[in-house]
């Protein structure tokens, strides 16, 4: 069922909006930000990984010296 094109609200509007230009230009603007701002945040969220990686060994030592130091107690009379 069709309505008559006078009553009808949607006779001037876009059949959809993602059209072919429209999907073109968002692929064009996706494609930007993954050739040029990816290896970037890339980097960023590396440089984060490597601290905490950094961070827990240097934890792991510094508990391993720690608890070494509280079994060496020895008690002379």
């Amino acid at each position: 069922m069709t309505l008559h094109p006078i009553a009808d609200p949607t006779l001037n509007y876009p059949k959809s909006f993602f059209d072919q230009d429209r999907m073109t230009e968002i692929f064009q603007f996706t494609k930007y930000f993954i050739k040029y701002n990816m290896p970037i945040i890339m980097t960023f969220i590396a440089v984060i990984v490597a601290a905490m990686v950094l961070y827990v060994i240097i934890d792991i030592f510094h508990n391993a010296n720690r608890k070494r130091d509280e079994e060496d107690e020895f008690d002379y009379y």
